[in-house]
């Protein structure tokens, strides 16, 4: 009797043992966040209004929320500054990166990148960017590419141009995204997409230009290209889709420190993880992945130090 009772205990130990490695290989948590280069604010809701924009509209309707966000960390609204804050939560002061001077780059051990590794090393890391200058990728992030093993700039895949040859045609960018996405079906990862072709089109041709339209245009077929993958795989990844600088209204560039460069759009499949507090702050996104991502809190106090929390 003693023993059977025994073994009933023991198949009851191994039956909640087993439940707990079921739930705990279970608990994959998959983020992309998706960075649009110079994608001005009340222009992308405009367009969205319109029914421009039918992917970002799908994105939303399916459960997914549309805001904004404010730049605090930096002064300067132009691409490396933006970056820097969006990549590590912190304000110029510390990051360094003041401006879009070449050959700068943001402190070792600051990139949600760097810090994600050290967190959880088992989380698949990947970066496709669809920009080249002398400032973003290569060298902002050059103490974080070496722990990026899925890392693609323009550098080292050769797709489309767009208005010219710094710039990578969206879709490609998504493209490339999809390997990824396949090669990481089961795993938990982070992956950085940035489409840089609002960019291009603005400094070429102005913010109020057809040209520019067709640019935005270009990073939504990109989207769907990403959102009709989720549908076909039934995937459940985290999306966040921002931006690292908005532009001056009407115009060709977006030095001028206005709301319209300040303000930023913030989008997501999955409201729950912008759900708070009610003024957002792009310097909010890396310490929502770190929540997300379940990673100590004591890896990232410098941020919270600065005042910018969790948006969940």
């Amino acid at each position: 009797m003693i023993r059977k009772s025994l073994l009933s205990l023991l198949l009851i130990a191994i039956i909640i043992i087993g439940a707990l490695i079921i739930f705990i290989a279970k608990d994959t948590r998959q983020f992309i966040l998706i960075g649009v280069d110079g994608m001005q604010y009340d222009h992308f809701t405009t367009m969205l209004s319109t029914g421009k924009l039918p992917n970002y509209q799908r994105l939303i309707d399916n459960g997914g929320i549309a805001t904004s966000a404010q730049i605090a960390g930096h002064i300067e609204t132009s691409t490396a500054p933006g970056n820097a804050e969006i990549f590590t939560g912190l304000p110029s002061s510390i990051t360094t990166i003041t401006d879009n001077s070449c050959g700068k780059s943001i402190p070792e051990g600051l990139t949600v990148f760097e810090r994600l590794y050290g967190g959880d090393s088992s989380i698949a890391l990947g970066l496709i960017y669809g920009k080249n200058t002398c400032y973003v990728p290569q060298s902002l992030l050059a103490h974080a590419k070496p722990i990026i093993p899925w890392w693609f700039d323009m550098n080292n895949f050769s797709p489309k141009s767009y208005i010219s040859p710094s710039y990578a045609d969206s879709k490609d960018i998504s493209l490339k995204a999809l390997e990824f996405l396949n090669l990481n079906k089961k795993n938990s990862f982070f992956l950085t997409i940035y489409y840089g072709v609002p960019d291009a089109a603005g400094h070429t041709y102005g913010e109020n230009s057809t040209q520019y339209d067709e640019a935005l245009i270009n990073t939504d077929q990109a989207l769907g290209i990403l959102l009709d993958w989720m549908k076909e795989n039934d995937s459940k990844i985290s999306m966040i889709i921002t931006s690292d600088h908005g532009w001056n209204e009407g115009t060709t560039e977006h030095s001028q420190n206005t709301t319209n460069t300040r303000t930023i759009p913030l989008l997501s499949n999955d409201p729950s993880i912008i759900s708070s507090p009610s003024t957002k702050y792009q310097c909010s996104i890396v310490p929502t992945l770190y929540k997300y991502f379940k990673i100590k809190s004591s890896i990232y106090t410098d941020i919270t130090n600065t005042g910018c929390f969790s948006m969940y």
